[in-house]
């Protein structure tokens, strides 16, 4: 889905010693995890979270509601740019980075809205804060060289790489009952026939449409 120079394509496994050499002493650090829903991203997320001791931030948190989608869109797509608020996401990514602790908002699958509750998350000493979400490395164009500089932030933008129909299986899998036992279960608006439909009609070509062009620093396979 990304076209690279070779030099940027890493396996899963050498990311992390490649992301090693860019995190150590660097100060203040942002860790972008893009790619489409089902790729893998925030298993990857959370695994460099846990690898350099920073905060993990979930952009998926920030997403509008189903309410405010309709009135801004006309329809439910999910898998929008629009739908997330990333002048939020950079905000909080960028207090945690240089410190502070940030209140992020909760969104609940199953209802498609914002839950009244915040949940508080803290900085961690190393200053690394991993964002995880479809369109994580918006956070380059909303931060911007200004803030950057001033807060002096390092940004470091992955795309997760995975085939569209693997990730699409996965999602299916995810979202519908046919694996209602398992730890990745989530339960969402839709009925199984729902789910499926809004993955053909709607997921598949938002994602085939989405512009993944910009530059990242590493493509991970």
């Amino acid at each position: 889905m990304v076209s690279t120079p070779l030099e940027q394509t890493v396996t899963r496994h050498q990311l992390l010693d490649s992301l090693s050499d860019d995190v150590a002493d660097s100060g203040p650090t942002i860790i972008t995890v893009s790619g489409v829903s089902g790729s893998g991203k925030s298993t990857i997320a959370e695994l460099l979270a846990r690898r350099f001791n920073g905060a993990y931030l979930e952009a998926d948190h920030t997403h509008i509601g189903l309410a405010k989608l309709l009135e801004l869109h006309g329809a439910e797509n999910h898998d929008l740019i629009e739908t997330y608020d990333y002048e939020l996401v950079a905000k909080l990514a960028a207090e945690l980075a240089t410190g502070n602790s940030v209140q992020i908002p909760q969104y609940d699958f199953a209802t498609a809205e914002r839950t009244p509750t915040l949940r508080e998350i803290k900085p961690r000493e190393s200053g690394v804060v991993v964002v995880d979400g479809l369109y994580a490395s918006e956070l380059e164009r909303v931060i911007g060289d200004k803030q950057r500089a001033e807060k002096k932030l390092k940004l470091k933008h992955v795309f997760v790489d995975t085939p569209l129909y693997v990730s699409v299986i996965r999602r299916i899998l995810r979202d519908c009952s046919l694996d209602r036992d398992s730890q990745t279960h989530r339960e969402v608006t839709f009925s199984d026939e729902g789910s499926l439909a809004y993955m053909v009609n709607t997921a598949i070509p938002t994602y085939l449409n989405s512009d993944y062009s910009r530059k990242f620093d590493y493509i991970a396979r």
